[in-house]
C-alpha cells in the first residue's frame, strides 16, 4: 500500500502513514468526471397565481414562499412588519418588479 500524500510504502491495512505522519482515512478522493447538470425537477406551479399573490400579497412576501424563495419572503416580512409598514410601498413595489421578471421557481422549474 502506498501513501496517497507522500507515496511512501506501507504495511496493509495502515491508518497513518510513519512518513508523513498523515492520517489515511482522510486520504483525498479521486475526482469523478462531471456529469451533466440534472433538469430541474419537481412540478411546474402556476404563474397567474403567482403573479396575484405578488399583487395582492406582496408586501409580505406570500409569493416567495409560494415560488420556493424563502429568503426572499423572510427578507419581505420582516421590512414591513418591522417598519410598521413604513416600507410597505417599497416592498410592494419589489414585488411586483418580481411579478414581472422571475420566470421560474427556487428549484429552476419554469412556471406553467
Amino acid at each position: 500500500m502506498k501513501c496517497p500524500y507522500c507515496s511512501a510504502d506501507l504495511p496493509d491495512g495502515s491508518n497513518f502513514c510513519t512518513q508523513c505522519g498523515k492520517t489515511l482515512n482522510a486520504a483525498p478522493q479521486q475526482q469523478a468526471p462531471q456529469q451533466q447538470a440534472a433538469a430541474p425537477q419537481g412540478e411546474a406551479k402556476s404563474r397567474t397565481l403567482y403573479i396575484v399573490l405578488a399583487i395582492v400579497l406582496g408586501e409580505f412576501g406570500i409569493h416567495n414562499f409560494y415560488s420556493g424563495h424563502t429568503t426572499y419572503g423572510i427578507i419581505k416580512l420582516v421590512v414591513t412588519i418591522f417598519t410598521s409598514g413604513i416600507l410597505v410601498w417599497a416592498a410592494w413595489g419589489w414585488a411586483i418588479y418580481e411579478a414581472i421578471t422571475v420566470k421560474e421557481d427556487a428549484n429552476g422549474v419554469p412556471f406553467k
